[in-house]
C-alpha cells in the first residue's frame, strides 16, 4: 500500500472538515426554521385593552375623515360623541345597521390580521370581524369593557350601559 503525502493528507483532513461543517450548519438551519412560535397571550388582551380606550376617548371629530359618508347623509350628528358614545346612540335608536357600518369604519384595520374582533354594547354584538377561527373555537377570548352614557340630543341622558371589545 502506498504511503500518501502529508500534502496529500492535509487536503482529505480539510476536504473533510468543510463537509462536517457545511452539513452540520444545514442541521441547525432546518432545525431552527422549523420551530414555529406562538403569539403570547398577552398582546391580544394589551389590543383589546388599546381598541376599547381608543373607541372610549376618540372622538368622532378626530375620525372624521372614515366617518365623512355618514357625517354627510346625516347619520353621524354629534362630532363631539366619543366611538363608544356614538354606538350607543345607535343603540339607543336601534338602528344596528348604522352602529355596525360605523364600526366597521374603524376597526377593519386596526389590528393585525392574526386576530378577530368584536365590538358589542350591552352583550349585543354590534360589529364582528372573525379572521379564522370563531370565538366559539377559538383557544383564548379576551374583552376589556368601559361603562358608556349616552346624551342624545344634547338633552336625553341613557345609560349606564357596558361597551366591550373582544380580541381572540
Amino acid at each position: 500500500m502506498a504511503r500518501l503525502s502529508c500534502s496529500t493528507r492535509g487536503f482529505f483532513f480539510t476536504t473533510d472538515v468543510l463537509l462536517c461543517i457545511i452539513v452540520l450548519v444545514i442541521g441547525f438551519i432546518l432545525v431552527w426554521s422549523s420551530f414555529t412560535e406562538e403569539p403570547p397571550k398577552e398582546q391580544p388582551y394589551f389590543l383589546a385593552e388599546d381598541v376599547s380606550t381608543i373607541m372610549a376617548t376618540t372622538r368622532n371629530v378626530d375620525i372624521l375623515d372614515k366617518i365623512r359618508p355618514m357625517v354627510d347623509d346625516g347619520t353621524v350628528t354629534d362630532l363631539e360623541h366619543t366611538m363608544f358614545e356614538q354606538i350607543g346612540e345607535f343603540y339607543v335608536k336601534d338602528d344596528r345597521g348604522a352602529a355596525w357600518n360605523y364600526t366597521r369604519r374603524f376597526a377593519e384595520n386596526i389590528l393585525p390580521s392574526q386576530y378577530s374582533i368584536a365590538v358589542l354594547f350591552e352583550n349585543v354584538t354590534v360589529y364582528n370581524q372573525t379572521r379564522g377561527v370563531s370565538q366559539e373555537q377559538s383557544a383564548f377570548l379576551l374583552s376589556s369593557k368601559r361603562m358608556v352614557v349616552v346624551v342624545v340630543n344634547e338633552s336625553q341622558l341613557f345609560g349606564p350601559f357596558t361597551g366591550e371589545v373582544r380580541v381572540w
